[in-house]
């Protein structure tokens, strides 16, 4: 979407002005340099964690499901497990062969976990019914 010239206000000091302008174009976000905070190991893959207004969560490098419900879900990811806790969560996609999901709902927090706590907190639905 291009607008006129002349609604784009200008500053006296401003750059001279291209014949199409964008207001919302994409900003592109600067890789981290130091890879030791991208990669923490050799051959291990890529994690990203996206959130649009703590009502959409998109996850990769997920390795599997281990529990979920409106409530919580518990992720296995490459980087240890990973809790999701909000209200009204449903997973809106899921491909384990590509490592992705994504979640809609309210999200409340995201908590990586040791293996310790994992186990124990993997009780899910089962573990609140029979409480």
């Amino acid at each position: 979407m291009c607008l006129p010239l002349s609604y784009i206000q200008r500053k006296p000091h401003a750059a001279p002005l291209q014949a199409c302008w964008q207001p919302f174009a994409p900003r592109h976000v600067k890789e981290a340099e130091d890879e030791s905070m991208v990669d923490q190991g050799k051959g291990q893959k890529r994690q990203e964690v996206k959130m649009l207004n703590r009502k959409l969560l998109e996850l990769t490098g997920v390795v599997n499901v281990e529990s979920f419900d409106s409530e919580e879900f518990l992720l296995e990811t490459e980087l240890g497990f990973l809790a999701v806790k909000g209200q009204n969560l449903h997973m809106k996609h899921l491909s384990l062969e590509q490592g992705m999901v994504a979640i809609e709902g309210l999200v409340h927090s995201l908590a990586y976990m040791d293996g310790s706590n994992a186990s124990s907190k993997s009780k899910g639905l089962f573990g609140k019914l029979f409480k």
